[in-house]
């Protein structure tokens, strides 16, 4: 997960535990949390935080002193254990009867814990993918709908008619061509052929070649030539003797002042 992604991840987090607790005027429970429907659910919330007072305490709220965890329950770790090795053993997230049927427990504690079967699976393929031995798809159609949200509210903050952030080298073109006078930048020349561009900044005339990430740029075989800018939307990697110049960075930058 990029870094970007996970500090979106962790804003909207956040927001919403501070919007319950302002509701409910205190700082909430895990119940409590559950029960207002949250738009982030409480399973996506510890697996970027590691717990729920770490949660509390990032949103500046204070810990309730007497919430503790119920006794004689099994343990969450225990839980997640579980479920990656019933996975492992089948190749594919199993069903609950399969799971019953390997594991050292019933689905019962795995429902209370994450609220639904569905849930459970949900939050190993957000969480535990990697630790799995095999491939588990995400589910596509809610991971985007997620990034179009969280793409539209990005450039809603600054002065920009693209309604989502580039999916594709055009798009990076188009944000960047309503963004180069603020960033000090005069588009000279676009074409087809490399460069994509031909700009000027502080009296210099520069080469633009325009991808949707850095690495692209060597994907594509374009030459390693001193003066070039890699124009893209997301930088994922250096280029020796390349300059980058990553719009997220600048979008996000401008977001904060």
């Amino acid at each position: 997960m990029h870094e970007y992604d996970k500090q979106d991840k962790e804003d909207a987090a956040l927001s919403e535990i501070l919007l319950i607790a302002k509701d409910i005027g205190k700082t909430p429970t895990i119940v409590e949390y559950k029960r207002r429907n949250p738009s982030v659910g409480i399973d996506t919330i510890l697996g970027l935080f590691g717990s729920w007072n770490v949660a509390i305490q990032k949103a500046g709220l204070e810990i309730n002193p007497t919430q503790s965890p119920p006794r004689n329950i099994i343990s969450r770790d225990k839980i997640i254990s579980e479920l990656l090795k019933a996975s492992d053993h089948y190749g594919y997230f199993p069903s609950h009867p399969k799971f019953s049927a390997y594991a050292s427990i019933s689905r019962g504690p795995v429902e209370r814990e994450f609220g639904s079967w569905k849930k459970a699976k949900d939050y190993i393929i957000e969480n535990h993918a990697d630790d799995l031995t095999f491939k588990i798809k995400p589910n596509r159609k809610n991971e985007r709908a997620r990034k179009d949200e969280q793409s539209m509210e990005l450039l809603s903050r600054i002065s920009c008619s693209l309604r989502n952030i580039p999916r594709n080298e055009m798009e990076t073109i188009i944000l960047f061509a309503q963004l180069s006078k603020t960033m000090g930048y005069e588009i000279l020349k676009a074409q087809v052929e490399y460069p994509d561009l031909v700009v000027e900044k502080d009296g210099k005339i520069l080469k633009m070649e325009a991808e949707y990430l850095s690495s692209n740029y060597l994907s594509h075989g374009h030459p390693l030539d001193e003066g070039t800018i890699c124009l893209c939307w997301r930088k994922d990697t250096e280029i020796d003797g390349i300059e980058i110049v990553d719009l997220e960075t600048v979008v996000r930058t401008m977001n904060k002042k």
